[in-house]
């Protein structure tokens, strides 16, 4: 909520990293806060609308080779924002590009949009603004954001194969408890005599299947995700 120079009463939303990010932004309007309240937006890993970390690494090379060649930030941000199969990190970029036409640093601008931007890039950014060096800041996160890529790569391929077995011992016991045992049930059923421990024990199990498959599908789901992060 906010006063406009009129005077008059304006409410609306508006996309921020923090409430002081949107008072700057709301202050270059010509508009005087007046209250801030804040409204998260959660979403689930698969719902966001994140960046693989190589496009970033490309998209972060591509900003460094244009600061080198002498481009203006407008233009440099344009030339970033074409990106045609990339639609989520081509959106951002135009907005950025608007919000920096608008009057507002690469910083602040960036700092809108922190499921792209993390915060190591965004410190990186404020040091080069203020120091004067941005290309030198920017090649220094550069070099850190490659090794970084480069580790979670190794990470991912160390862990595919672990996984690939995994999945397929889950679906071989699924098949085991949910074809094959119940016949055995069945079968040991009509016997008398006292059944060893560990047959008891696979009983048991058979009988309670669904939640034994219900925790392992999440603890699969939770492994999977987890590697997913590193892919």
């Amino acid at each position: 909520i906010a006063l406009s120079q009129s005077g008059a009463l304006i409410a609306g939303e508006s996309a921020a990293a923090s409430p002081e990010s949107l008072k700057a932004e709301l202050e270059n309007r010509g508009l005087r806060t007046q209250r801030i309240n804040i409204k998260r937006n959660w979403a689930m890993p698969w719902q966001r609308n994140t960046v693989p970390p190589e496009k970033f690494l490309l998209l972060v090379q591509e900003l460094l080779s244009l600061m080198r060649a002498g481009l203006p930030l407008p233009e440099m941000l344009a030339l970033a924002a074409d990106r045609p199969g990339e639609p989520v990190l081509a959106q951002v970029m135009s907005r950025v590009l608007k919000d920096v036409r608008a009057g507002m640093l690469l910083s602040q601008a960036c700092a809108i949009h922190p499921d792209v931007f993390d915060a190591l890039f965004l410190a990186a950014v404020r040091t080069g603004e203020k120091t004067g060096e941005l290309p030198t800041v920017l090649a220094r996160y550069h070099d850190s954001l490659r090794r970084q890529v480069a580790l979670r790569k190794k990470i991912s391929q160390a862990l595919a194969y672990p996984v690939f077995l995994l999945v397929t011992l889950l679906v071989i016991l699924g098949v085991m408890f949910s074809f094959v045992m119940p016949r055995f049930v069945s079968m040991y059923a009509n016997f008398d005599a006292r059944l060893p421990l560990p047959t008891q024990w696979l009983l048991a199990a058979v009988e309670h299947f669904p939640l034994i498959a219900l925790a392992g599908g999440a603890m699969s789901a939770f492994i999977l995700f987890g590697w997913k992060s590193f892919s």
